[in-house]
């Protein structure tokens, strides 16, 4: 099975909402370590809290102003790279 390089999940979604996918994934040992962000329509305050303590490497809202989004992806992963590199 091939695993993504990163997912983006907006809060809102059928069947199973976003936070309910990325608690699955932070607990699931093969793609725990994949970076998820969120991008969502949602901008309360504790949407962004419970996204962050639940692993989401970033919180987007929509809609996206003044946010070039591979440009935000790329610096953010690469941050993570390098903490992850450093043991942080």
């Amino acid at each position: 099975m091939e695993l993504p390089d990163l997912v983006i999940l907006d809060i809102m979604m059928p069947k199973m909402n976003g936070f309910e996918v990325l608690n699955k994934l932070k607990k699931n040992p093969e793609t725990s370590s994949i970076p998820v962000f969120m991008l969502t329509a949602k901008k309360d305050v504790d949407d962004f809290e419970v996204a962050l303590r639940l692993g989401a490497e970033g919180y987007l809202t929509k809609p996206l102003e003044k946010v070039n989004l591979s440009e935000y992806l790329k610096t953010r992963l690469e941050k993570l790279k390098e903490e992850r590199y450093r043991g942080l």
